[in-house]
């Protein structure tokens, strides 16, 4: 079985053509064209892929994202900073799991030859079994990404029942204050700048940075799929006081909350619950399933994001660390929190 599959590093426009040919499981989103290019175009990262091959046939492709700083090169797929929830390996259909674990471990020869640290991630209700059981036995470390996912398929007077009773209030509040929300069909510039405004804001109350530039959000608006992102704003006397940023994964029928901001009257009149009512709404007429809040982690916020109830769920990933990695690793972190260096 191992002389028969092999992987080689190929570009991304090969990879793109690739999958166009083939019918692949597990895609989404982030494996296609519109999200990997901006990826490519705005970071400091560079995308490529891996192409694993079995008597002749392509049988799985892996996008990855890679970002070398100095001597270190560490690699993803998706990897941090890149606002990508995950991307992982896609495999043609009804592999057996043997050749699914020399798949894994054909790819991972292929990158740690020239990677000191390898992140895979993969959506939670993929069938990985033996996707864990590879990685771990190839001494990656097993991470959980929690976040919170919303069942909307039963409609909106369902929905509306199973959230709290502190969004439902928060949602009437604003309504009452008269705020009015509406999705934005086409942000110009304008738009982003006031956007991005707003957030520079709020992290400099923070004495914190925007995680991205306004590059970043200026391109996602130009996806070629329009389809693909939806942007909601909330309105008080002609002003913008709240805004959001959603990813539509229309292949999976599940919504992703990317961003949000909020001013100081945005937050006194509650603005980005009337929001998350609009796009939950928005998503049940488009026959979205799912809506996955976008991550859990940071308190203040997960209070906010729980009230709208929904189920825990946990992202997968997977990490492996070279040997010189582990040593080193300490004193990047410390470099990074000081901003002498950036990963992400």
């Amino acid at each position: 079985m191992m002389n028969e599959i092999t992987s080689v590093i190929i570009t991304l426009e090969r990879y793109l053509h690739q999958k166009q040919l083939q019918d692949f499981d597990n895609t989404s989103i982030y494996h296609d064209k519109s999200w990997l290019t901006l990826i490519n175009n705005v970071f400091d990262f560079r995308v490529e892929a891996i192409q694993t091959i079995m008597k002749d046939n392509v049988i799985a492709l892996t996008p990855y994202i890679t970002k070398t700083k100095g001597l270190v090169t560490i690699c993803g797929s998706p990897i941090r900073g890149s606002y990508t929830e995950f991307i992982g390996p896609i495999l043609k259909p009804h592999l057996e799991p043997q050749v699914i674990e020399q798949i894994i471990l054909s790819q991972h020869n292929l990158l740690k030859a020239s990677n000191s640290y390898i992140e895979i991630g993969c959506h939670h209700s993929s069938n990985l079994f033996d996707f864990n059981k590879s990685y771990q036995n190839l001494g990656y470390s097993y991470n959980i990404r929690p976040s919170l996912d919303i069942d909307i398929s039963s409609g909106a007077d369902n929905t509306w029942s199973s959230m709290k009773s502190r969004a439902r209030n928060m949602i009437r509040k604003a309504e009452k204050s008269a705020v009015n929300v509406t999705s934005v069909v086409s942000p110009d510039s304008q738009w982003v700048d006031r956007y991005f405004s707003m957030l520079s804001e709020t992290f400099d109350s923070q004495g914190l940075h925007p995680p991205h530039s306004k590059n970043f959000y200026a391109a996602i608006a130009n996806i070629s799929d329009n389809n693909s992102v939806r942007y909601v704003q909330a309105i008080s006397n002609s002003q913008i006081i709240s805004a959001a940023i959603f990813i539509l994964d229309i292949a999976n029928s599940r919504m992703v909350y990317l961003s949000g901001v909020s001013n100081k009257e945005g937050m006194n009149l509650a603005a980005s619950s009337l929001i998350q009512w609009h796009i939950i709404k928005e998503g049940i007429n488009l026959g979205v399933l799912n809506y996955d809040m976008g991550g859990l982690g940071i308190p203040s916020i997960d209070k906010f994001k729980k009230s709208f109830g929904g189920d825990y769920v946990n992202h997968h990933r997977w990490i492996y660390r070279s040997p010189m990695f582990k040593i080193i690793e300490p004193i990047l972190v410390y470099l990074a929190n000081k901003r002498f260096i950036n990963f992400n």
